[in-house]
C-alpha cells in the first residue's frame, strides 16, 4: 500500500492524535500547533501479528473546536 497524504487543520494548542485501522497497532502522537506553522506527522500503522475480529476503525483529535477531516483525498 502507498503513503497518502491528508493534510488537516488544527487549532491552535494541545491535540492527540490517534490513528486507528482495523488489523494494525494503534498509531498515537500528542502535538503541540503553533499559529502560522505547519507540522507533519509519520503515522506509520504496524500490521497486528494475530488475528484481529471485525472490521473496524476510528480517528479521534481531542480538544478541536470545528476543525474537519477529509480521509476521501478531497478538500473541502
Amino acid at each position: 500500500m502507498g503513503q497518502a497524504y491528508h493534510p488537516i487543520e488544527l487549532s491552535v494548542g494541545n491535540h492527540r492524535i490517534d490513528v486507528v485501522n482495523y488489523g494494525y497497532n494503534t498509531f498515537t502522537k500528542d502535538v503541540s500547533i503553533a499559529g502560522g506553522t505547519t507540522t507533519t506527522i509519520d503515522a506509520t500503522l504496524e500490521p497486528i501479528p494475530d488475528s484481529v475480529s471485525g472490521p473496524w476503525g476510528c480517528l479521534t483529535i481531542e480538544n478541536a473546536q470545528r476543525d474537519a477531516i477529509f480521509l476521501n483525498g478531497k478538500q473541502c
